[in-house]
């Protein structure tokens, strides 16, 4: 009977179906793409790409609009203020964690502890957490605040418990986007697959944020219909992450300085993976289409030893920065990588790159694009 009565008096199925959409339309796009356009496919997803940025924004808009309604609050005391304040900074340390605090962005250096524990050497935290502790974590938010919790608010004593305290929950109406983004997330059914889902889960908050302040002001949002507003809110978000992509274009250190310095570096690099592909130790054998990270190879083959004295060690003696050798980091403070293509059952194409200037990968397996620096080689299995 609960049930029925939460139902008829919050549930709006014409709401409930375009949230629905509008948070699950990335998915079909992406399962396209990832057949048909594997290139687009990775451009997009890929660390500074249109989804990441949008994500980004959809939670900077969701932390605003939480900020905003802990300020129109009209009661006072700590059960009035401490949710909303919680969720706006939630909200705003997921977005700054998606761009790594802007590191990219503005190419400065993490503290070496981070270069040295964060897989990705970046400035984030949550690439820190076990992973699976990680996952655990993600999907309490998913499941638990976004499905769970809206579901018990229809139970009278929650509810009630829910109000005393001032604990916003999604409108019942998020319910079945808050389902999508955990099933994607359960499922994983295809690669980069939670970048999509922190996208969903971004526009899940921001439809929160939106559904809270309505609800504080009928007055100023009676105009207009829930959806609607969750649309054109879709939209924005989208339209600031391609814009993101446009600008970062032009935030970038082309000195022919760094240039040529990371030239030097890559040919360096890749006599040292040379060395141990042809010389007489050998180099692991890499799995067909692998690409890493070069501090996380080195690391993963436990042949970091071999770099000690190697070509690229040897630049230090030429001014090359001791934390740079340490992690194989770039002029622009990125990472250097390797991948390891195949051409067929024994011919191997290794390739040694920067991301360039621009701090953004445009290559793409062993095609060396863009501004990305990179160095080639080929050889045959012994």
């Amino acid at each position: 009977m609960w049930v029925s009565n939460m139902f008829s008096s919050q549930f709006n199925l014409k709401v409930f179906i375009i949230n629905f959409l509008l948070v699950s339309a990335v998915i079909p796009v992406a399962f396209y793409l990832f057949e048909f356009n594997f290139e687009y496919y990775f451009r997009l997803l890929q660390e500074d790409g249109v989804l990441e940025w949008s994500t980004f924004w959809s939670f900077i808009f969701a932390c605003i609009l939480f900020a905003i309604a802990t300020i129109n609050r009209t009661t006072s005391g700590f059960k009035a203020y401490w949710f909303l304040a919680g969720l706006s900074l939630f909200c705003l340390v997921f977005a700054m964690e998606e761009i790594s605090w802007g590191q990219r962005l503005l190419g400065y250096r993490p503290p070496s502890y981070f270069l040295a524990e964060n897989y990705q050497q970046e400035l984030n935290f949550h690439n820190i957490i076990d992973t699976n502790f990680r996952k655990i974590i993600l999907s309490i938010i998913i499941l638990g605040y976004g499905v769970f919790l809206p579901l018990l608010n229809s139970i009278p004593s929650a509810q009630k418990l829910f109000t005393k305290w001032n604990i916003i929950l999604p409108d019942i109406n998020l319910l079945g986007a808050f389902a999508a983004t955990y099933i994607l997330y359960l499922t994983y059914p295809i690669r980069y697959s939670g970048e999509i889902v922190e996208f969903m889960l971004g526009l899940c908050f921001l439809f929160t944020a939106l559904s809270t302040l309505k609800k504080q002001d009928a007055k100023v949002f009676k105009p207009y219909q829930a959806y609607l507003i969750n649309t054109v809110s879709s939209i924005i978000v989208i339209a600031f992450g391609a814009g993101n992509v446009l600008l970062s274009q032009f935030i970038k250190n082309d000195s022919q300085q760094y240039i040529d310095a990371a030239q030097t570096e890559v040919e360096q690099l890749h006599k040292d993976f040379m060395f141990l592909v042809s010389g007489e130790y050998g180099l692991p054998r890499l799995q067909c289409g692998f690409h890493r990270r070069v501090y996380t190879a080195v690391n993963l083959y436990d042949i970091y030893d071999r770099f000690d004295t190697g070509y690229f060690a040897s630049l230090t003696q030429q001014g090359l920065e001791e934390e740079r050798a340490t992690f194989f980091i770039d002029p622009w403070n990125s990472r250097y990588w390797i991948t390891d293509q195949c051409t067929d059952s024994n011919s191997r194409i290794l390739v040694v790159y920067s991301l360039g200037p621009d701090r953004k990968r445009q290559s793409i397996g062993s095609q060396i694009k863009g501004d990305d620096i990179g160095k080639t080689y080929h050889f045959r299995l012994k």
